[in-house]
């Protein structure tokens, strides 16, 4: 079987944070003995780059013969619909379902999908299509594992003394909740009199993230959207327990794991729920929520759908 990939997200050794989720599933396929290729369209702050884009699915489904072309992301569905003869496939992230402006643009990549795949039955629910699949991407669960924090703190030269809250994201997208975070936090550091530390992770190689999940107290994900956050997932895989709004299907993922919370969206209980979590200094059973989201077992159920999309387009 041979796969066109096309994303406008891809890590390389400038920005290893920039969805390695879609490199690891890539690599998962390739381990069950399929062929992957590879397009990257770098259309930050350039629509321009999309129709290249477009004319390189063009060109290079013209060339070769590619059994399935899947798009990662909404936008990048754009540029894929103009494959030459071969079934469509669009995964969607999130935020190209969640915010109007990209649902727009998104929506005309789905035009022509023989498969839609969502990150969650919440976004299944907001596109309106009984038909997509939900199937979020897999964790490397031999990267992302439990190791002894004191290890990991030390690796990273954080003491054993600190109290470490993981945010995993770039503070800069404010979308992701760092201001209501730092009062958060702040209160806590108040009435506990204690000093917690915010380490904020975006942006380093891959295998770092179980480091750092492994050396922090808690996760939080006080986002104002999510579809299904794969550093949820990662985190569980870590038993790093997790303080979230409720945001995507992380109240579903981590709602029989052990000292994790959701929390309302107001600072006070955000509060609360970060000193529930953080001062516990108790890791959770949340890896053995997740060992069916496994990147090979992932890859073998996309491999199903590829198989049962390519036998009704034949």
């Amino acid at each position: 079987m041979k796969i066109l990939f096309v994303t406008n997200e891809y890590p390389s050794s400038e920005i290893p944070g920039r969805a390695p989720c879609i490199k690891e599933q890539k690599e998962s396929l390739e381990k069950e003995g399929i062929t992957v290729d590879l397009i990257y369209i770098k259309g930050r702050n350039s629509v321009l780059k999309y129709f290249k884009g477009a004319w390189s699915v063009f060109t290079k489904t013209l060339q070769s013969n590619y059994d399935i072309v899947h798009a990662h992301y909404g936008f990048s569905g754009v540029s894929a619909r103009f494959e030459f003869w071969a079934p469509l496939v669009v995964s969607l992230r999130g935020s190209d379902v969640y915010y109007e402006l990209a649902w727009r643009v998104t929506k005309i990549g789905l035009i022509f999908a023989n498969k839609i795949i969502v990150m969650s039955d919440e976004m299944k629910k907001i596109i309106r299509r009984e038909d997509a699949i939900v199937l979020p991407y897999g964790i490397n669960l031999k990267l992302f594992k439990p190791i002894p924090t004191a290890e990991a703190r030390k690796e990273l030269n954080y003491s054993p003394e600190e109290n470490l809250v993981f945010f995993p994201y770039d503070p800069q997208r404010k979308e992701k909740g760092v201001e209501i975070l730092k009062k958060a936090v702040y209160k806590v550091e108040q009435d506990a009199a204690r000093g917690i530390k915010i380490v904020s992770v975006y942006n380093k190689p891959y295998d770092l993230m179980p480091v750092y999940m492994n050396a922090c107290d808690v996760m939080v994900l006080p986002s104002k959207s999510e579809g299904s956050p794969l550093a949820v997932l990662e985190a569980m895989a870590c038993n790093l327990p997790i303080v979230s709004f409720k945001v995507g299907d992380v109240a579903k993922r981590i709602e029989n794991v052990e000292n994790c919370y959701i929390s309302e969206r107001n600072v006070d209980d955000l509060a609360k729920k970060i000193g529930l979590a953080l001062f516990a200094k108790r890791r959770t059973n949340g890896r053995s929520f997740v060992l069916n989201l496994g990147s090979q077992k992932v890859a073998k159920k996309l491999i199903t759908i590829y198989e049962q999309i390519i036998g009704n387009y034949s």
